[in-house]
């Protein structure tokens, strides 16, 4: 188990090494105690857009030093607004760096399921490192 520092520094450098990163904040009755890496497998959906629990969208250019700092921010960020979420994650897309809160499925049929109920575009397929458009 990572702790907040750990976690915020591999946060930031896995969007920067493989433009997305994924953490599991680990829970007890206190709180967050610390954070492990995403499953191996499985699939991960965002929750719906409400008003407690949005995307953050942040404009990013190539620059490491940048992205690594926005990444960073965007790790506290969400922090700030979890809820009952599970998961955290960020991910690049065409020149934004764009973070959400996830959960996790072990089938298919119960991402696409979750996916469309909370009107999601996409989930992703952790073990192949793909976007699976529903």
């Amino acid at each position: 188990m990572m702790n907040f520092h750990e976690a915020r520094k591999n946060f930031a450098e896995q969007v920067l090494q493989t433009g997305g990163a994924t953490l599991r904040a680990v829970r007890n009755e206190k709180g967050i105690q610390g954070f492990d890496l995403a499953p191996e497998t499985g699939y991960m959906v965002s929750y719906k857009l409400t008003e407690n629990r949005d995307f953050l969208v942040v404009n990013i250019d190539d620059d490491e030093n940048m992205t690594r700092t926005w990444a960073g921010w965007l790790f506290d960020k969400l922090l700030d607004v979890m809820l009952d979420a599970e998961y955290i994650g960020a991910w690049v897309d065409q020149g934004s760096l764009i973070g959400d809160y996830s959960k996790h499925f072990d089938t298919l049929a119960d991402a696409i399921a979750f996916g469309k109920a909370n009107e999601q575009a996409a989930i992703y397929d952790l073990a192949n490192k793909t976007s699976i458009y529903i």
